[in-house]
């Protein structure tokens, strides 16, 4: 149902019933360009024309649309530190 298409608190919808929502107007609420939502979607193995709605697209894989909207999102890309090399022991 709608009511339980977002299940999870870690993949807050955009907007209320945004499963009803194309991929171009999800993407313009996440201020990307349209065709940058289409990749993400596709890097995922979700394929997608820009006026399907996440609805359309979750049931055609059998996901829910808090899959798909997942999908859109950036991927967090992390910031490691570079690794501390202890200093050179002197041969001396």
């Amino acid at each position: 149902t709608l009511a339980n298409s977002w299940t999870s608190a870690s993949v807050e919808p955009p907007v209320p019933h945004a499963e009803l929502m194309t991929v171009a107007q999800v993407a313009a609420s996440m201020n990307i360009p349209t065709e940058v939502a289409r990749e993400r979607l596709q890097r995922k193995g979700f394929a997608a024309p820009p006026d399907s709605t996440l609805e359309v697209i979750a049931a055609a894989h059998d996901v829910t649309p808090q899959v798909i909207y997942a999908a859109l999102r950036p991927t967090a890309t992390p910031t490691a530190a570079p690794p501390s090399t202890p200093p050179a022991e002197s041969t001396r």
